[in-house]
């Protein structure tokens, strides 16, 4: 049954690694390799001072590629790349998995003939600003990822690797793909729990938030932009409320004729609290309570700062939509050679 090999791209998370690589002798399988991928400048010699000698004693193989500077995709293709066994697993610096999670993920995958098992990652909080930020973003309940995801390694050769030119959504793209390649998957009911929002200043989510969504621009399989759409309608909708009873227009009188059938008083005021309202609903409420948020965490007190993130956060991200939008199109125009 052992037959993995575990890759975990790494940048300046000493602290946070060391706790992941102390957890994996626990764990009811062991990889037969561990390949580290040092995407910083940190000595990698600390590394295997600290764990080389301890993981030869339990027969598992530690490997440092060093890669600075390259995104997650790119470390993550580098580490399979050096990859020797069939199985690749898939772990973060700041995530900590169940103690089973690689024996029932593996186990999956031979009991189901299926060349994808997928993690489910649970973000942790503890202080008030980082709950209020996990039910403004992430939510409570178990979200699937590439951390935790474990992949036969022959599923790579046809739906290909990981884009390598993006800060993030690399992992939500290649999900896309099995979709595309319609490739059997199943979900692994072991969780990890991720600790990527403890102590994160509020400044650090924004650059964060509009890094990602940047990036999602640039990769076609990544549908990350549903609901900016919706955003786009409802502006639409207030544009049109706004002129609607330019219908009614009498130019007899110089304006608006308030008997016509098309006048509707205070049109635009309507609409538009008619679409704050539900936005508040949806986006303060009805969303946080999908993703598991109890209403107890929403009221009385964290409504508000809930509702605030959640509006800083949209905004980011329709900018992040316009600029990447923009920017793909001028590329596109350079390529064509449209500018000389």
């Amino acid at each position: 049954m052992k037959n993995t090999s575990l890759i975990i791209p790494f940048f300046d998370e000493y602290k946070e690694l060391q706790l992941l690589l102390d957890s994996i002798p626990d764990w009811s399988l062991l990889p037969n390799e561990i390949i580290v991928v040092n995407t910083s400048n940190f000595d990698k010699n600390l590394i295997i001072k600290a764990y080389e000698n301890k993981f030869n004693d339990i027969n598992i193989q530690l490997k440092i590629l060093e890669h600075e500077g390259a995104y997650p995709g790119c470390a993550r293709n580098h580490g399979i790349k050096s990859a020797s066994f069939e199985y690749i697993a898939f772990l973060d610096a700041k995530t900590l998995p169940d103690k089973k999670w690689l024996e029932n993920g593996v186990r999956q995958l031979k009991e189901n003939d299926v060349g994808v098992s997928f993690g489910q990652t649970q973000y942790q909080a503890t202080s008030i600003l980082e709950k209020n930020i996990r039910s403004s973003t992430y939510g409570n309940k178990p979200l699937r990822t590439l951390p935790g995801s474990i992949i036969k390694k022959d599923v790579f050769n046809h739906i290909g690797t990981f884009v390598e030119h993006v800060r993030a959504g690399e992992d939500g793209d290649w999900f896309s793909r099995v979709k595309l390649h319609k490739e059997a998957y199943i979900e692994n009911e072991k969780l990890l729990s991720y600790s990527g929002l403890k102590n994160i200043q509020i400044i650090t989510l924004f650059k964060k938030w509009y890094r990602n969504y940047l990036s999602s621009t640039q990769l076609p399989h990544l549908k990350a932009h549903k609901d900016i759409y919706f955003y786009f309608m409802g502006f639409l909708l207030l544009l049109l409320a706004f002129n609607w009873n330019n219908l009614s227009y009498d130019p007899n009188i110089s304006g608006w004729n308030t008997k016509s059938i098309f006048y509707i008083p205070n049109v635009t005021k309507t609409i538009f609290a008619i679409l704050m309202v539900i936005y508040v609903l949806t986006r303060a409420i009805i969303l946080p309570m999908k993703k598991g948020v109890r209403i107890t965490e929403i009221f009385p007190l964290n409504f508000v700062v809930i509702l605030s993130i959640s509006i800083i956060l949209d905004s980011i991200k329709i900018c992040a939509f316009l600029f990447g939008r923009f920017r793909n199109i001028l590329i596109q125009l350079r390529e064509a050679k449209f500018f000389s």
